[in-house]
């Protein structure tokens, strides 16, 4: 099978709003904005939020690729277990306007437009599949459109 084409459409910001920032402190920290140390770790947590970018992309696979490949950014000189991956996929129509699925690669078109969050991003280093390396280009502010479709979701 030759190698898909990727087209990344754009990198963009993730931002850290207050109601975010409070159920990530829920799940991740079993805190509440009141309880001792909350304003510390909401900070923490804010900050790893505003590392995250939302990346879009159109892979065209001549419709051949049934799930989409592990797609990661290496922050070391290897692979390892801190790599950062791809997360809350969303599959969207061609045009982008709508999502066709949350969990199931969808083609469209004989093409795939996927959405991702990459944590601890950084613009620098390129991501990395079983293709090659991805060049993204550098992060902007979100889109209206995905910020409605593709909205952040605190990891727990």
């Amino acid at each position: 099978m030759p190698a898909p084409v990727v087209e990344v459409i754009g990198v963009y910001r993730v931002t850290a709003n207050d109601a975010t920032v409070v159920e990530a402190l829920e799940l991740q920290r079993d805190l509440s904005p009141t309880d001792p140390g909350a304003d510390e770790a909401a900070q923490e947590i804010r900050r790893e939020i505003e590392s995250t970018v939302l990346i879009e992309m159109l892979i065209d696979d001549g419709g051949s690729l049934e799930e989409l490949p592990v797609i990661r950014q290496s922050l070391g000189s290897a692979p390892s277990d801190n790599d950062q991956v791809c997360y809350l996929e969303r599959y969207l129509s061609s045009d982008g306007t709508r999502v066709l699925s949350d969990s199931r690669l969808q083609h469209d078109g004989g093409k795939v437009r996927v959405t991702f969050f990459i944590h601890y991003y950084k613009p620098d280093v390129a991501l990395a599949w079983e293709f090659g390396p991805i060049t993204c280009t550098p992060p902007r502010s979100m889109p209206k459109r995905l910020a409605r479709l593709c909205p952040y979701e605190p990891v727990d």
